[in-house]
């Protein structure tokens, strides 16, 4: 996907106006400053939609420079994330090093906005302009996606901290690991009130136990049988660097990592990666899937309880993240299309999607690949 550098991308496989404004050297220069780097040229803006972000020339090299909304990540939802970020760094995960502002910290804030900057990661970013919901180019790269998260994964349940504050854009499963899910739903709305505004008037306990509870009911006997542990929540192509093999050389983007279990990271990379969502009737495409499923079982191999429970938690996975949406699109950004395409196309349309005949497929699928089947 090509054209003007100045959009973004959309919902649809398009290329819209940006919610926010895009960098600009004049904005960037004193952010820089504070972290004793002096700005040069804002070389690229990113075409992801949830912030502005872009690479820029300071003194002698590159770095990644990101801007968000004080409304979607404070200072100390950002902290969350990089104290993550080190975590993975110190356990072996390749990702870009965050720079240091003079006062000590990763984060500055001004006006509203919080900002973060990293050293520019190692590998060539072959997926930069293609859409979140492509599936990778190839098998060679989804077997070394799967290979590179079961590793974050393994690293991420020696990390401790606590699951992470209510706020909006995380992939969290603080509902979807409990057995009542409408119940569970209806406090992790209360606890943020952008959602609670944004579902006002929608009859969503009742849509959500019409197309997602079916669903749920079959996942809710293993999630207390899961281990716990921090994943990256965001696995699509577009978060990895890659070297001339075709391997991937770096991880990029924490922004939805939370606490929940190893298994999230790999359904997460199923629903993101290998359903083609964009077309007008999505497949599954099962290359991707044994490709993911083989490179992330060469590094952790799937327990029984894994092994039955993933079939059951792909169809769910996306859950909370896509309500999380809804409150973004409706009370942040103010665009009640987007809040709508959300509702209607992510949480409930993906959930009818699994439900139905190519769902099932998908489902079967994993449960033939995984050795597994009802009865074992």
């Amino acid at each position: 996907m090509s054209g003007d550098p100045t959009l973004v991308h959309g919902l649809a496989d398009d290329l819209v106006p940006p919610d926010w404004p895009p960098l600009t050297l004049d904005e960037v220069t004193p952010v820089l400053r504070e972290y004793g780097l002096n700005a040069v040229a804002v070389t690229w803006q990113s075409p992801r939609p949830l912030s502005a972000a872009g690479l820029v020339v300071a003194d002698s090299r590159t770095v990644f420079v990101k801007r968000q909304s004080a409304q979607v990540r404070s200072v100390e939802g950002l902290l969350e994330e990089h104290a993550f970020s080190a975590h993975l760094r110190d356990h072996g995960i390749q990702l870009p090093e965050l720079v240091r502002a003079h006062h000590g910290g990763t984060v500055v804030e001004t006006d509203g906005w919080t900002w973060e900057v990293q050293e520019r990661g190692e590998g060539n970013d072959l997926y930069r302009e293609t859409q979140s919901w492509q599936p990778f180019f190839s098998v060679t790269h989804a077997h070394s996606a799967g290979a590179t998260l079961a590793r974050l994964a393994t690293a991420g349940e020696q990390f401790t901290a606590p699951a992470r504050r209510p706020q909006p854009l995380i992939t969290s499963w603080a509902a979807i690991a409990q057995p009542d899910l409408v119940d569970a739903l209806e406090e992790f709305v209360a606890a943020r009130p952008m959602l609670t505004d944004a579902l006002a008037g929608r009859p969503w306990q009742k849509d959500v136990t019409r197309d997602v509870v079916p669903l749920h009911r079959r996942f809710a006997p293993y999630a207390e049988l899961l281990p716990a542990g921090w994943t990256h929540g965001d696995a699509h192509a577009s978060n990895f660097l890659w070297d001339p093999a075709g391997a991937v050389s770096c991880v990029l983007d924490l922004g939805l990592s939370d606490r929940t279990t190893p298994l999230v990271e790999l359904a997460t990379a199923i629903e993101r990666n290998a359903v083609s969502w964009l077309d007008a009737r999505p497949q599954a495409r099962l290359d991707v899937v044994d490709a993911l499923l083989r490179g992330w079982s060469s590094v952790r191999p799937l327990s029984d309880v894994e092994a039955a429970a993933l079939p059951e938690l792909v169809p769910i996975v996306h859950t909370e993240f896509a309500l999380s949406e809804v409150g973004y699109y409706a009370d942040v950004t103010g665009s009640a299309n987007n809040a709508e395409i959300a509702y209607s196309t992510y949480l409930l349309g993906h959930a009818r999607w699994h439900a139905g005949p190519e769902g099932q497929e998908l489902r079967q699928h994993l449960q033939t690949y995984a050795g597994w089947t009802p009865g074992r």
